[in-house]
C-alpha cells in the first residue's frame, strides 16, 4: 500500500458534545508532490449520479460563448485526484473512528476542519461522512 502521510485526528469534545475530525496541512515532501496531482477524476458518490439524472449539463453551459446543438452531458462530481486519493487512503479509519464516537455519543454533532491540504481533505470527508453515515448535518 502506498504511504500517503495524511495526518488526522478524530476525537470528542465533551463540553460541546461534538465529534471532531481534523486534518493536518501539507508538511512532508510527499504531501507537496500529492498536492501537484491536480488532474480531476470522477468521485464515486451515488448522490452525484442521482443529481446527474435530475440536472443534466448542457454543452452550451460549459462554453457559454459558443452556440452548440444543445447536447446533454451527465453532471459528474469531479475532484482533485491528489486530494481524493489522500482521503481514500484514510477513509476507512476515519469512518470507523467517527462511528465509534457517535456510538458512544449518539446526540453529538460532527465538526470537520483542516488547514491547507487538510482543508481539502476536510471538505471531501464532510461530504463522505454526511452521505455514508446519513448525518443530518456536518459542520466543515
Amino acid at each position: 500500500e502506498e504511504r500517503r502521510h495524511v495526518g488526522y485526528y478524530v476525537g470528542f469534545h465533551p463540553g460541546r458534545n461534538i465529534a471532531v475530525v481534523a486534518f493536518r496541512g501539507t508538511t512532508y515532501l510527499m504531501n507537496w508532490i500529492q498536492d501537484l496531482h491536480y488532474k480531476k477524476i470522477d468521485s464515486n458518490y451515488t448522490e452525484c449520479e442521482n443529481q446527474a439524472a435530475l440536472h443534466p449539463v448542457q454543452e452550451s453551459d460549459r462554453n457559454p460563448g459558443v452556440k452548440q446543438a444543445g447536447r446533454q452531458k451527465r453532471r459528474q462530481c469531479r475532484v482533485h485526484s491528489g486530494f481524493y486519493n489522500d482521503w481514500k487512503s484514510v477513509r476507512t479509519d476515519v469512518l470507523t473512528a467517527v462511528k465509534k464516537v457517535l456510538a458512544d455519543h449518539p446526540s453529538a454533532r460532527v465538526w470537520v476542519t483542516g488547514h491547507s491540504l487538510g482543508g481539502a481533505l476536510a471538505a471531501l470527508s464532510a461530504l463522505d461522512l454526511q452521505v455514508s453515515l446519513r448525518l443530518q448535518e456536518t459542520v466543515g
